[in-house]
């Protein structure tokens, strides 16, 4: 999952916001954590991948924080390494690295933190220093991004993007051990210099197959791009299409059962449905899991 936080004008507090909590709030980080938190404890087979966004510019304190008041702090995972390369020796699919790093750690196996009991792993973007709380790792010592700026379908690109060190040279972030995490959404100019999500679009963007710019299509080509299936892809609504067929597709997962059904209408904070839970999901691929997806080592 992924989650845009910022502070509250009127308290103060972290919020779970995109830019402004004064456009659309849709509560405290903490309460949004207390949700994830009693979803694991209810589900104790699966493992969670958050991206905070943090355009508050939280300190790891401040953060560490929200996670003990969400009574959550004892279920993340804290990796024996904070060294890229570690994120490139599990997959089979992985690049050789030639990271100048030391480390020689690795991932653990989707069972062996299940069995650990250390069943969350959490980004941010960004944080500089993560002292005190070690289980919050700083994106992009760990993952590259293509662009996510994209308002037209012909737009989708598999370039590394983020961060600036590997901007336009997807070999080098490959080499580093950089995990790739796959942008493919489409926004639309609104006025202003104001961007919106899509969503008279979507579901071509999100679709297996189709259109210019679907999703099917795009990942395929990064994944001949990357040598492996991007690690992560993150969409806008994600029921429609829907996107999870894409990605189940490159896991090789089929006939799946014990799915909730949910809409594949797009949805938003006026349609029965939190708008930070359907607007936004990231879907995660080779290493790691996210709520929408058990994913297969």
């Amino acid at each position: 999952m992924t989650i845009q936080m910022t502070n509250s004008t009127s308290s103060g507090q972290l919020h779970v916001c995109h830019t402004s909590c004064d456009l659309f709030d849709a509560g405290k980080l903490s309460d949004w954590l207390s949700e994830v938190n009693v979803w694991l404890v209810a589900n104790p087979d699966e493992v969670v991948t958050v991206l905070l966004v943090n355009g508050a510019d939280a300190t790891a304190q401040d953060l560490a924080a929200e996670y003990e008041a969400a009574g959550i702090s004892d279920i993340v995972y804290t990796p024996t390494s904070t060294a890229a390369s570690s994120a490139s020796t599990t997959s089979s699919y992985a690049a050789s690295a030639t990271s100048t790093s030391s480390s020689t750690s690795e991932w653990p196996t989707l069972q062996s933190m299940i069995s650990n009991g250390t069943r969350m792993v959490n980004f941010v973007a960004s944080l500089s220093n993560n002292t005190g709380a070690s289980y919050l790792l700083d994106e992009f010592s760990y993952i590259f991004e293509n662009s996510y700026e994209n308002t037209a379908p012909t737009d989708f690109s598999c370039a590394a993007n983020r961060p600036s060190s590997v901007a336009n040279d997807t070999e080098l972030a490959l080499n580093q051990g950089l995990m790739p995490l796959m942008n493919h959404f489409l926004d639309e100019q609104v006025g202003f210099g104001i961007q919106a999500p899509n969503d008279t679009y979507i579901a071509t963007t999100n679709g297996p197959s189709g259109g210019v710019g679907n999703l099917g299509a795009s990942a395929d080509e990064c994944t001949s791009s990357y040598g492996k299936a991007p690690t992560f892809i993150l969409v806008d609504f994600f029921n429609v299409g829907p996107a999870i067929q894409t990605v189940d597709r490159l896991n090789g997962v089929s006939d799946v059962i014990g799915r909730t059904n949910i809409s594949t209408s797009v949805m938003s904070a006026t349609s029965g449905a939190p708008a930070t839970g359907i607007q936004s999901g990231m879907l995660c691929l080779t290493l790691l899991a996210v709520m929408v997806l058990v994913v297969y080592w």
